[in-house]
């Protein structure tokens, strides 16, 4: 199927408001205002203010699917995009195997707004490769939206350390991400300084954290402190379907990448059987460190939220915050994400 490449632009009414679309990866209801355990003070101050939904779905649990569906407003079934794999020996892309079909930022961009990518917001796996719907649905090249290299440098050693501020200052990624959303900001409030009103905005951000590995600053891991109790229940749910189950390969493989399963002792834990996870010991550590790459994460929200307020009018911009599906840990013996739980 040929991709055509025609667009409309409109010029946008003099009230439109702006835009700030923040994505994180594998982000569970961690959160303080879910009730949940993590340390997030700047999302938690976003959420005072604005409508918080407490019943959420995702259509595929794992990030290409999920991304393309939420983002073309479209089932898996009708992108067809149901994985992260290839099509033909290709990357997928539903514009060449399902639909032309608009997205948000798309929608966006055609009614007259700047709109501008940094991070990961599409998968690049399902959205056509490293131009990430570019031209499509931004006015820009997008900005750090491959997922290679996303990773900390150096990037072998345990799957879940605290960063050696000697040896990792600049590479965590996700810094790296706002700290050029940041300044896409500041260029766009000194340009509006020298020329007509610039046109609204469509921001895009996209997370990697809490994504594995769990590598984090120590800042973040203080402010989470190791659980005393396990989670309520690490059991699968009675008379389960097989179909629904995954066995936590996600994680496991992570290990067999970076770590002696046998140095560790996690070799006889790794065949992701039902009922059949990790020692409590082990399990709280790793909750831990989940919890403080979320408060990684909520770091970089406050940066980026304090920019906005800087750099642009925070009463005429919209502020939406998802993530793309959820992440077990431990709960039903599961650990990662592609369960129907």
């Amino acid at each position: 199927m040929k991709v055509g490449t025609a667009q409309h632009t409109m010029s946008p009414p003099t009230s439109a408001l702006n835009v700030l679309m923040v994505v994180i990866d594998d982000l569970r209801n961690e959160a303080g205002l879910f009730g949940g355990a993590a340390h997030t003070p700047h999302i938690d101050l976003l959420g005072r203010d604005s409508a918080v939904f407490l019943r959420n779905h995702v259509q595929q649990s794992v990030c290409g699917p999920t991304r393309a569906s939420t983002l073309t407003g479209r089932r898996p079934d009708i992108t067809k995009i149901v994985s992260n794999g290839r099509c033909g020996g290709r990357k997928c892309w539903w514009r060449e195997v399902a639909g032309n079909y608009t997205t948000l930022p798309q929608h966006f961009k055609e009614a007259g707004y700047r709109t501008a990518s940094f991070g990961k917001v599409f998968d690049e796996r399902t959205a056509g490769g490293e131009t990430c719907d570019f031209p499509y649905s931004w006015s820009e090249p997008p900005d750090q939206c491959s997922i290679q290299g996303t990773t900390l440098i150096p990037d072998t050693g345990a799957s879940h350390r605290v960063s050696d501020p000697t040896v990792d200052k600049g590479s965590f990624i996700d810094v790296n991400v706002t700290n050029a959303a940041v300044k896409w900001l500041a260029d766009r409030n000194t340009s509006a300084r020298t020329s007509p009103a610039p046109a609204p905005f469509f921001l895009a951000v996209g997370f990697h954290r809490p994504h594995l590995p769990f590598i984090v600053d120590q800042a973040s891991l203080d402010a989470n402190p190791l659980e005393v109790r396990p989670p309520a229940n690490t059991y699968s749910p009675g008379n389960a379907p097989l179909i629904g189950w995954t066995n936590s390969s996600e994680l496991i493989t992570q290990y067999g990448w970076n770590d002696s399963q046998s140095v560790r002792g996690w070799g006889e834990f790794s065949d992701g059987a039902m009922n059949h996870s990790f020692p409590l010991p082990w399990t709280l550590e790793l909750r831990r460190f989940y919890r403080a790459a979320v408060t990684h994460t909520d770091t970089q929200v406050g940066r980026l939220l304090n920019a906005l307020a800087r750099h642009a009018d925070f009463s005429r911009t919209i502020a939406v915050l998802w993530g793309d599906h959820g992440w077990h840990l431990s709960e039903n013996g599961l650990w990662g994400k592609c369960t129907l739980y």
